[in-house]
């Protein structure tokens, strides 16, 4: 168990209450969570419901296959797909198997799509959106590809929840607004820091649900929605309606973005202009 300083966390969230539970990993923290009350229901689809324990079983098969098709620990695997039962259980049973996803906007053309996969270099592909598969094996015939429900063989598999704190898990891509997006890393610890962050933040209890909110406003529908929508949908339900108010969230947080690169550029004599992203290299041959 290690405290994290919570200093400037809201007044209702205690100076006490930020501990992760060992060992401080999405993994394990999910996977004990979900072992306890096996019979309760957890996920809902058009198809169902699914229950805490058939979950952890799908996700325990699907890590399987991926080990029969012969990925191993530290690979990528690209997954995208609409808000189903199977996208959760394959998110899942690749961080257990300690696989990194990375998971991609399914509005995504296949220019887009093909610096993500040029960029990472997954060993296989999850997705269910029309195209993407002729797309993919034009861009890299290596990969595996299937849908979300994973068509692959089948067989057992002892190398399960075996992920530290640092591994990575995570390979998310900005929106490439200001250059071609580029790959953020999160680790097993990030993933259960910000999870365990949000559930404080909102004083969520066991049994709440996820706000329907979510899934119901304009953008917000889309599983891969800016910050911006999530966001505001967000503060909405929660009972701030100064829309004025949003726009001075939004634009501070998008000026604290650039304004270091600004600064970069007016030193090196640049104009000020919307920046783009430079790489070290780059700034160093400046």
């Amino acid at each position: 168990m290690t405290p994290i300083s919570a200093s400037a966390w809201p007044e209702h969230i205690g100076k006490n209450d930020f501990v992760l539970p060992g060992p401080e990993t999405l993994v394990n923290a999910c996977v004990a969570t979900l072992s306890d009350n096996s019979s309760r229901p957890l996920f809902h689809d058009k198809h169902g419901w699914i229950n805490r324990k058939e979950f952890l079983q799908r996700t325990l098969e699907l890590a399987g296959s991926f080990k029969q098709i012969g990925l191993k620990k530290g690979d990528r695997i690209l997954i995208s797909g609409p808000s189903t039962i199977d996208l959760a259980v394959a998110h899942m049973a690749a961080l257990r198997f300690g696989l990194i996803v990375v998971p991609v906007n399914g509005l995504y053309q296949k220019a887009e799509l093909e610096h993500v996969i040029n960029d990472a270099s997954p060993r296989a592909a999850l997705i269910d959106h029309p195209n993407w598969k002729e797309w993919v094996q034009s861009i890299d015939q290596s990969i595996h590809v299937s849908s979300t429900t994973a068509n692959f063989p089948t067989g057992p598999i002892t190398e399960i929840d075996q992920v530290e704190p640092n591994d990575p898990a995570l390979i998310v891509y900005t929106s490439g607004t200001t250059g071609k997006p580029k790959g953020a890393i999160l680790s097993q610890r990030n993933l259960l820091a910000g999870a365990h962050s949000v559930r404080l933040a909102w004083r969520w209890e066991e049994n709440d649900i996820v706000p329907d909110v979510l899934k119901e406003h304009g953008k917000a529908r889309n599983p891969w929605p800016n910050v911006d929508a999530a966001s505001g949908s967000l503060l909405y339900h929660y009972g701030i309606k100064e829309f004025q108010f949003y726009t001075v969230l939004f634009s501070m947080s998008r000026s604290l973005g650039i304004v270091s690169q600004m600064v970069l550029a007016r030193a090196m004599g640049m104009p000020l202009t919307r920046p783009k992203s430079l790489t070290y290299e780059a700034l160093k041959e400046l």
